[in-house]
């Protein structure tokens, strides 16, 4: 059962690699907008817009890391106790 939770984890880290890679362009812009909030040319609106914009690209790389690590160690082949030393 584990084995079959891990592919499907595995297929779904695939396609939330593949909306990041999509959302590359937002991305970079939610860095660009948190970094203006240093300048002081932000309003506090597109402050928050900016720092919800980036913590929901990071949570978004969080999870698909956390995907692709179980679907991989859920998916190993595991050995035969009696093929141990």
């Amino acid at each position: 059962m584990k084995k079959l939770f891990g592919y499907i984890f595995l297929v779904l880290a695939g396609l939330l690699v593949l909306t990041a890679l999509n959302t590359l362009d937002r991305m970079t812009m939610d860095v660009a907008k948190f970094l203006a909030i240093f300048s002081g040319s932000l309003s506090a609106y597109e402050a928050g817009e900016a720092i919800g914009g980036l913590l929901a690209q990071l949570m978004l790389i969080l999870v698909i890391i956390l995907l692709w690590k179980y679907g991989r160690k859920w998916t190993k082949k595991t050995e035969v106790e009696s093929d141990k030393p």
